[in-house]
């Protein structure tokens, strides 16, 4: 926040400059838009099936989920080479909302998948990009929850939600600071500092996960 005073809000309305719980705001709003261009931070999930159950809650709720409360989107999904059923699959790797494959799984919300099909007991494993460690009045001095790469794109990112939060008048310089943003991410893709979630390729197995 004090980089960001020096620089992108240098000239900006000290009602907007010196709110910290705004800026904390922005901040946060930043990471997590970060964090979607960009898995800065994957974990994983198991799913226990169960008899006469389809529907799993990705959000730390479901009794039969294996998962803490930071699941952001689903990145792969791998069945149980133990269980028969699963042993065609290339590495166990299965399918995501594809309608024919009855051996793959569906995402019926954001923090909801169906299994189609029931094998009780088998396990799935679910990796996903996590979200981040959001920012407090009580966390300011902590470090934030991302390389220090990138934290040229999340000080643009402020001075865009800063700017934007002013009079329409200043539109063109809020443009201008999106538009940093994106070349910050830009440039970032280009140093392979950070996997954009089209470049990853889950090739890993189940018995690397402890599975086998």
């Amino acid at each position: 926040i004090a980089i960001a005073k020096a620089s992108e809000l240098y000239q900006i309305s000290p009602a907007v400059k010196d709110d910290t719980a705004t800026l904390v705001g922005f901040l946060n709003l930043g990471l997590l838009e970060l964090y979607k261009r960009f898995q800065l931070k994957t974990d994983e999930a198991i799913i226990t099936l169960q008899e006469a159950k389809t529907i799993y809650s990705l959000d730390g709720t479901d009794p039969d989920v294996e998962l803490g409360d930071d699941f952001m989107y689903l990145i792969a999904a791998y069945g149980d080479e133990s269980d028969s059923v699963y042993s065609y699959t290339d590495e166990g790797l299965l399918s995501i909302n594809v309608e024919d494959d009855i051996y793959g799984i569906n995402t019926i919300s954001y923090n909801k998948i169906q299994v189609p099909l029931i094998t009780s007991g088998s396990l799935i494993s679910i990796i996903y990009a996590a979200k981040p460690t959001m920012v407090t009045a009580l966390t300011l001095d902590n470090e934030l929850d991302i390389p220090d790469s990138f934290v040229d794109p999340l000080i643009h990112y402020i001075g865009y939600r800063a700017h934007a939060s002013l009079d329409s008048t200043l539109q063109t310089e809020n443009n201008v600071h999106y538009m940093r943003f994106e070349q910050a991410c830009d440039n970032a893709r280009q140093l392979g500092v950070g996997i954009a979630p089209d470049d990853i390729e889950m090739n890993r197995r189940l018995d690397d996960r402890g599975f086998v």
